[in-house]
């Protein structure tokens, strides 16, 4: 439901305007012309708060759907982008507490900064990404199968490779990824479970690769589905 305050504001404006030249007798010289001037800046100023509502109301939303460390969408922003047809990447950096142990959490939130503007540059076009939790990150996009998700995943997962993040503590940072594509009659639960289904699995393939699910159970992107 739309916020009823600006609408109301904006006609309490008015009605105040016209109380103000009702306090004029009409003897008044240029009464006429008073008191179009009193509606017309009624009008502009009931337009103004209208304006800036709506502005307070988009920073606000974009706000509650904003990652505050590291200023992509956080989980909100990430179920609010789900729908048939997209595929979920879940991303998960791999030995990423090393940092935090060898060189504190504040070096370790750098890490995180610097991983999401990678992330975010390497994002498909179209694509959304969010931090999901910790040193989790999902990438949200639109593509035709979910092998050609799974395309898009590796060359991601490659790419990062090749930045080295982490190197300057000695503590090299790849990623494990998971991919699923969500089907027409699928909700967001389920299709975040399977994506999430397939991390563990690329995980414990030994990191730094990319597993599917397609439904019926995970295989690894270089594996025939």
């Amino acid at each position: 439901m739309r916020n009823p305050f600006p609408l109301a504001f904006a006609l309490a404006l008015v009605s105040t305007g016209l109380q103000l030249a009702a306090l004029f007798p009409e003897e008044t010289p240029n009464y006429w012309q008073m008191l179009l001037l009193i509606g017309v800046v009624g009008q502009l100023l009931a337009v103004l708060v209208i304006l800036s509502a709506r502005r307070t109301h988009r920073l606000f939303a974009a706000a509650v759907q904003t990652d505050p460390l590291t200023q992509i969408g956080n989980r909100r922003r990430l179920e609010r982008s789900l729908r048939p047809g997209r595929v979920v990447l879940f991303i998960d950096l791999d030995h990423f507490g090393r940092i935090n142990q060898s060189a504190g959490h504040q070096a370790g939130d750098r890490v995180l900064v610097a991983c999401a503007a990678a992330l975010s540059k390497l994002s498909p076009e179209g694509g959304s990404l969010c931090r999901y939790g910790g040193e989790e990150f999902a990438i949200i996009f639109p593509t035709g199968t979910l092998e050609a998700g799974g395309r898009v995943a590796e060359a991601i997962r490659t790419s990062f490779a090749e930045a080295k993040f982490g190197d300057e503590y000695d503590a090299p940072i790849t990623l494990s990824a998971g991919v699923a594509l969500q089907g027409e009659d699928e909700t967001g639960e389920e299709v975040l479970g399977r994506a999430d289904a397939a991390l563990l699995a690329a995980k414990e393939a030994g990191r730094n690769c990319t597993f599917l699910h397609d439904g019926s159970g995970v295989k690894r992107a270089d594996a025939k589905i």
